[in-house]
């Protein structure tokens, strides 16, 4: 079964579009698609008044008995969101769409079929390439940016390199003889993984909150346990972006970015990254002591500590010279 986990917040009308075309797709496979609604204090707090795609979705469940509605209301987190729909799921399978995108026609089912038969030899993800907007025809994904002097491990989206990265391994699609190329980053968005890949990173670690943090844990977590990223390019993922109506503020930012680097970089890169962040030094050292004891965090890093295979700075250097 492909568990479908779908976080969402001010998302009307386009999340119901989102999750017809994802049932389409899906005909003739054992599917479910989980929405978590995740309109919480913080949202509310911003002056919105909560949109209508909870009632919009529940009115739609009698009929579709693929689709689960779910609630995460102690923090504004995609993160934490996500996490709670994969607890409620039920497939071997999971992939982690946005709340508005629509994939392009047949993308999604033989992007399934395929990492259904070839998800052990490619160890990792597997991920669609994305347009920003849904009108767009360009393929991006994201390129590697790493400045590890400083500790600063990231990404921007780049096109979609039609042969792939000259340093990463393809794995020729016997169907068509076309090549899935390994990316050194990717979004999660469009993200397919084996239940038991998400089970070694641990789902997102639970302090991880609205904005950062998120995917830098996912894609470098996955690196330094010695797994990989894939690109589906032989489809795509068409992606709306627009405001949503709510924010992220820095403090929340560095509290996520320090998060993550600490659970996959350890304590010497979690430093690293620290003091090369601008800000008031007393915010900074307040949020860097409140990562480094929290009793979660910890766990969570031990986790990734004990089953790492190469350490972050070793992984890059082989895409950077790409």
């Amino acid at each position: 079964m492909l568990s479908v986990i779908l976080a969402y917040v001010n998302e009307y009308p386009q999340i119901l579009f989102t999750i017809r075309s994802i049932a389409e797709e899906l005909k003739g496979y054992d599917f479910e698609i989980i929405t978590i609604n995740n309109w919480c204090e913080e949202v509310k707090k911003t002056g919105f008044k909560e949109d209508k795609s909870h009632p919009s979705i529940m009115a739609a469940i009698e009929g579709n008995p693929w689709l689960v509605d779910l609630f995460y209301e102690k923090k504004l987190s995609h993160w934490q969101a996500k996490n709670l729909g994969v607890r409620h799921s039920k497939g071997e399978f999971l992939w982690f769409p946005d709340a508005h995108v629509v994939p392009g026609k047949n993308s999604l089912s033989s992007m399934y079929e395929f990492y259904k038969s070839n998800w052990e030899k490619l160890n990792g993800s597997l991920h669609l390439p994305l347009t920003y907007q849904i009108l767009e025809w360009r393929k991006l994904i994201y390129g590697l940016r790493a400045t590890p002097e400083k500790g600063h491990y990231f990404y921007e989206f780049e096109p979609l390199p039609p042969e792939g990265w000259k340093n990463g391994e393809k794995i020729f699609n016997p169907q068509n003889g076309i090549a899935v190329f390994e990316t050194p980053v990717m979004s999660t968005c469009g993200c397919m993984i084996h239940r038991s890949i998400y089970d070694k990173l641990g789902g997102w670690p639970e302090e991880i909150g609205i904005y950062g943090g998120g995917e830098p844990f996912f894609n470098f977590s996955l690196a330094v346990l010695g797994m990989k990223k894939w690109i589906w390019n032989q489809g795509v993922l068409f992606h709306h972006g627009e405001k949503r109506g709510y924010s992220w503020n820095m403090d929340g930012w560095l509290r996520d970015e320090l998060i993550a680097a600490y659970c996959y970089g350890g304590l010497e890169l979690a430093t690293l990254k620290w003091s090369f962040v601008d800000g008031n030094l007393d915010v900074k050292n307040r949020i860097w002591h409140d990562v480094i004891t929290n009793p979660t965090v910890n766990e969570h890093k031990s986790l990734i500590e004990a089953n790492k295979k190469t350490n972050i700075k070793d992984w890059a250097q082989r895409w950077i010279l790409s």
